[in-house]
């Protein structure tokens, strides 16, 4: 009988690669190994074997999510996970999952994963052993479970060339204003198709463009249209000078079906859950906050718009809306798919407006039949929607939402991209 070590873990590598790039690592189910089973099965006309786990409970590993914002530890990596299966000699990088936005569903992400793990930050580690080989059960082919063929360590064999470590950079490199010549028309074209000035873009929100990036975390292996992210401010003044918190970037051209490419991707270390994409930004001092699903939404409207980046509003996210809506109608105008959650948020936000004495409007606007997103809208019928729902005509919202407004963002850009055009 072995004497376990309840302050080991049985993947001491991964576990410690995961406390280097995060910090913070909840262990589940400590100790506990899986036993490997061999099958056999037909494929294509030849008989393959693979291997699968045995029904139980094993360790797991549980981080923030770096893709989605997530802090509450919901990316959870199986203790076997980026070791080689002996019959396959793959990478096993499908071990593992994000219980809030399932950010990981694809190849590209996971390797990301593995990218950022063990050859983006880190050189190689001088670990004794991959997986501790007296606490895992040996499965029916006499080999323990995360050993390779033979016996040996499935981390023994080399890891590729790490790259060169270098400083987290607060936006990618190289960036070019999305008025800019040396941006390609095939990124101008998509956004002007979809309806957008590009002016309008670079003046209110200083969107920006990035051809590719493989050094950035997350990297970017395409073209992608750059989205500043600022951190929320004490109040609504025009004058505050916003503070970068980080990046939105998307793909500069539409997404294929059948390209498993993510449209959107965060920096890392980047909280959506604690910000809103349009706060600071072009907010005017009259007329209701609209609060949108994704940032291209807040660019169709035009002004007075935050994007929640996703369909589920955090605690903090519902104080900063409450704080933006101050003695003011707050519209929650989120995608047709989004329903449930657009009124589960709508009576989460009036309930606590009506607590602190708050008695300005807070109501659900949809987007008509047939139509996706916000994005998906003119301008005007965007707004027809939103005084729809507050039972008012448009011209009675007291905006004007065609109005250019000083950018807010040109200082705090300036001082990371000093050669932006004004």
């Amino acid at each position: 009988m072995n004497d376990f070590c309840w302050d080991r873990v049985l993947n001491e590598r991964l576990y410690n690669k995961l406390v280097k790039v995060f910090q913070k690592v909840h262990v589940t189910n400590r100790g506990c190994g899986v036993t490997i089973l061999e099958t056999v099965e037909w494929s294509h006309g030849i008989l393959r074997k693979r291997s699968q786990f045995a029904p139980g409970s094993h360790e797991e590993y549980a981080v923030d999510c770096p893709f989605c914002g997530d802090k509450k530890h919901r990316l959870s990596f199986h203790y076997l996970w980026a070791t080689e299966d002996y019959l396959s000699h793959q990478l096993r990088l499908h071990l593992v999952n994000c219980h809030n936005e399932d950010c990981v569903r694809n190849s590209d992400a996971r390797r990301e994963l593995y990218d950022m793990l063990f050859r983006k930050h880190w050189d190689n580690d001088d670990c004794e052993i991959a997986v501790t080989p007296d606490l895992i059960r040996r499965g029916v082919n006499g080999n323990p479970a995360g050993l390779g063929r033979r016996g040996k360590p499935a981390h023994d064999k080399p890891l590729p060339p790490p790259i060169k470590r270098s400083e987290r950079r607060p936006l990618p490199d190289p960036l070019f204003a999305i008025i800019d010549k040396a941006v390609p028309n095939e990124a101008k074209d998509y956004l002007r198709a979809r309806g957008f000035n590009l002016h309008e873009l670079w003046a209110r929100w200083r969107v920006l463009y990035c051809p590719e990036d493989l050094e950035s975390v997350p990297a970017l292996r395409q073209p992608r249209i750059i989205a500043p992210i600022y951190s929320p401010q004490p109040t609504m003044q025009i004058q505050e000078r916003p503070t970068l918190a980080g990046w939105a970037a998307r793909l500069a051209y539409e997404l294929d079906p059948e390209e498993r490419v993510r449209k959107y991707l965060f920096r890392l270390g980047m909280a959506k859950s604690e910000l809103l994409y349009g706060w600071p930004g072009p907010i005017q001092r009259r007329g209701p906050i609209v609060a949108c699903e994704g940032m291209t939404d807040v660019w169709r409207l035009g002004c007075n718009a935050v994007a929640l980046l996703g369909k589920v509003a955090s605690q903090l996210q519902q104080e900063l809306l409450i704080q933006a809506a101050e003695r003011r109608p707050l519209v929650v105008f989120l995608d047709n798919d989004a329903k449930k959650e657009a009124e589960k948020l709508v009576n989460l936000l009036r309930q606590r407006r009506r607590n602190i004495g708050e008695d300005h409007a807070t109501v659900l606007a949809t987007p008509p039949p047939g139509i996706k997103d916000v994005a998906e809208l003119s301008r005007a019928d965007a707004w027809q929607c939103i005084a729809a729902a507050l039972r008012r005509s448009v011209t009675q919202l007291g905006i004007d939402y065609d109005a250019v407004q000083a950018p807010l963002h040109a200082k705090c850009l300036l001082a990371y991209l000093p050669k932006l055009p004004a």
